[in-house]
């Protein structure tokens, strides 16, 4: 059902199989990505510290968790669930580049620039990897010949005109490249 998009008939669904087995690693889990994915926030957050309490070694579950508490601002939380994430799967560029929002929202623009670039190190052609990295450079460190360097990657590895690619075309526009 999430597959197809039918939202709100997958979080019945993982409801349901919450109801029926409360112990369920893969409910709690598949509940919190659905309600992520419903801008349901903090109903994914405690869906996910279900999950963790009941398989507190999920890397990916860890790495989801740190999004939703980076979204709601709860940064050092954030980059505690990463760093939990990046312990038990050391090569996991998605934990890393959550790890660098939530740097990035933390203003930490350092660190945010050195976990999105152990994404990339992990994973070269991680496309949003390049442009969060970008827009680090471009608004976090004011680099621009860096961001565009970064921006012009991940054009290339985006193919398919989407709305940040037009603000990344945009952006090198008024600042050359």
């Amino acid at each position: 059902l999430y597959g197809q998009g039918k939202l709100r008939e997958a979080e019945a669904a993982f409801r349901a199989a919450v109801k029926a087995d409360g112990r369920s690693f893969e409910a709690h889990s598949g509940l919190g990505v659905v309600l992520y994915a419903m801008g349901k926030t903090d109903g994914a957050i405690l869906a996910w510290q279900t999950a963790l309490k009941l398989n507190p070694r999920s890397a990916s579950v860890h790495s989801n968790l740190a999004a939703a508490l980076t979204k709601k601002g709860r940064t050092k939380e954030a980059i505690a669930a990463c760093k939990r994430a990046l312990e038990l799967k050391p090569n996991f560029a998605g934990a890393y580049l959550n790890l660098g929002r939530a740097y990035q929202t933390a203003k930490q623009y350092k660190e945010a620039i050195s976990a999105y670039r152990s994404a990339l190190r992990v994973d070269p052609k991680f496309a949003d990897a390049w442009l969060n990295l970008g827009w680090t450079y471009a608004k976090g460190t004011n680099q621009p010949r860096e961001a565009v360097r970064c921006f012009k990657e991940y054009l290339r590895l985006t193919p398919t005109p989407n709305d940040c690619t037009c603000l990344v075309k945009d952006y090198i526009a008024k600042h050359g490249g």
